[in-house]
C-alpha cells in the first residue's frame, strides 16, 4: 500500500512540475569560455536526469566487473570448506572406529590452507599414527614438515609425545613448557610435563608445578603423582623440603605418609627414623605406618610403644590394627594383653585371610592355656578356611 502511495505522488509531482514549465516557461543561462548559453528549463531537467541514469548505469557495471569475482571466489572458498568440514566428521567418525583404511585414503585431503578445518583433519591422522604406536612414521612426517610448521601448535604437541613415547625427557621439557603457556588448563599437557619433571630427577620443580595446578586434579592423581615423587628422590634435604612443601589435605588424608617414612629409612639412621616416625603414631595410629614402624624396629621397645599408643587412642573398634596387635603380642609372649583383648575381635569383622591369622594365634593361646582339645578344633577350622581359599 505505501508503494502505491509512493507512486501516485511521485506521479503527482511530475505532473505539477510539467504544468508549472509549460505555464511558466524558464531560461537557464551560464557562460563557457565567455559563451553565453541559455537552455530552457526543462531541457536542462533532462539533461540532468539523462545524466544521472548513465552514471548509474556506469556504477553498476563496474560493481559488476570488479566485485563479481571476488564474491564468485568467496562461494567457492566456502564451498571447498563445507565439504573440507565434511571430511573432517568422516574423519572424526572413521578414527573413533578405528577406521585406519578410510584415514590412510583420505590423508593427503588435510590441506593447510584452511587452518581451522586442515589442522583437524592433520591431527586426526596424525593421532592415528600415535595410537597406532607408529611413532617412526610420524616421526618422519614431523621431520619433513619442521620447517613449514615448527611454529604450529599441532606441530610442537605431537614433537613432545614422541620424545616422550623415545625417554628424550629432556627434549620434551621445552616444548611442554611452551605448550602450557598457550593452553594453561590443559589437564593432559600439565600431567605429561610432571611425568617429564619426575623422570628428569626434577624433584622439588615436579612438586612445584603439582602444587600450582592442584586445582585441576582430584585427590587421588595428587596423591599419586606426589608418591611418584617421594619415591624419586635422591636425598634426605629434598626429601624433607618435598614433604614440608605438600598440600595438607594431601598430607592428612593420604597414605603418604607412609612413603614418605620408607623414603626417610634410606637415609637417615634408625635411631633418628624411629624418633621422627614415633612422633607421626603419638598423634594418629594408621595400619600401614604402624606395619612400617614394625618391620623396621623388629624389636619389643616398638611393639610396647605402639601397644601404649593403642591402649590411649583406641576408641574400641576392632579392626586390622587389634588383629596385628596380637600378633605381636604372641611373638613376645604378653599373654596378659592377649588375654584381655583376643575376645574383642569379631570374626565376622574380619576378611578370610585375617580369621585365618585369628584362629592361629586362638590356637597358640589355647596352647598356652593347657586346652590342647580346643586349639586342636581351631586348627582344623584353618585348614577348612584354606581349602576354601584355594
Amino acid at each position: 500500500m505505501k508503494k502505491v502511495a509512493w507512486l501516485i505522488l511521485i506521479c503527482a509531482l511530475a505532473v505539477l512540475g510539467s504544468l508549472s514549465v509549460l505555464y511558466h516557461p524558464g531560461v537557464v543561462a551560464f557562460f563557457v569560455d565567455d559563451t553565453l548559453i541559455k537552455l530552457p528549463l526543462w531541457l536542462f531537467i533532462v539533461i540532468i536526469v539523462v545524466g544521472l541514469t548513465i552514471l548509474g548505469f556506469v556504477y553498476h557495471l563496474l560493481k559488476v566487473v570488479v566485485f563479481t569475482p571476488r564474491h564468485w571466489w568467496q562461494t567457492l572458498h566456502m564451498r571447498k570448506k563445507k565439504k573440507l568440514n565434511i571430511l573432517l566428521v568422516e574423519m572424526q567418525k572413521a578414527y573413533l572406529l578405528q577406521d585406519q583404511r578410510y584415514i590412510d585414503k583420505h590423508k593427503a585431503q588435510a590441506k593447510l590452507d584452511t587452518p581451522e578445518v586442515g589442522e583437524g583433519l592433520t591431527m586426526l591422522y596424525w593421532q592415528s599414527l600415535y595410537d597406532a604406536g607408529k611413532y617412526k612414521e610420524l616421526q618422519s612426517i614431523l621431520l619433513a614438515l619442521k620447517r613449514q610448521m615448527e611454529l604450529e601448535f599441532i606441530w610442537r604437541y605431537y614433537q613432545a609425545m614422541i620424545f616422550v613415547k623415545v625417554a628424550e625427557y629432556g627434549e620434551a621439557l621445552a616444548l611442554l613448557q611452551g605448550l602450557i603457556e598457550q593452553e594453561p588448563r590443559s589437564k593432559s599437557l600439565i600431567h605429561t610435563l610432571i611425568i617429564c619433571q619426575i623422570e628428569q630427577k626434577q624433584s622439588i620443580i615436579a612438586r612445584n608445578t603439582i602444587v600450582k595446578y592442584q586445582h585441576l586434579f582430584s585427590l587421588d592423581e595428587l596423591n599419586h603423582y606426589f608418591e611418584q615423587i617421594l619415591m624419586s628422590v635422591v636425598s634426605y634435604n629434598d626429601l624433607s623440603e618435598i614433604w614440608q612443601g605438600l598440600p595438607k589435605r594431601c598430607r592428612i588424608t593420604s597414605g603418604l605418609d607412609c612413603v614418605y617414612f620408607k623414603r626417610l629409612a634410606a637415609f637417615v639412621p634408625l635411631a633418628d627414623f624411629r624418633e621422627q616416625i614415633q612422633k607421626e603414631l603419638t598423634h594418629r595410629l594408621r595400619f600401614e605406618l604402624v606395619l612400617l614402624y614394625l618391620n623396621k624396629l623388629k624389636d619389643q621397645r616398638a611393639y610396647e610403644f605402639i601397644k601404649a599408643c593403642w591402649l590411649k587412642q583406641n576408641d574400641g573398634d576392632l579392626d586390622q590394627l587389634n588383629l596385628l596387635l596380637l600378633t605381636q603380642a604372641l611373638v613376645y609372649q604378653d599373654w596378659e594383653f592377649m588375654e584381655t583383648h583376643i575376645d574383642r575381635l569379631q570374626r565376622t569383622k574380619l576378611t578370610t585371610q585375617e580369621e585365618v591369622k585369628y584362629l592361629l594365634l586362638r590356637s597358640k593361646f589355647c596352647e598356652h592355656q593347657s586346652m590342647p582339645n580346643q586349639a586342636h578344633k581351631l586348627l582344623a577350622e584353618v585348614e577348612q578356611l584354606l581349602l576354601e581359599l584355594k
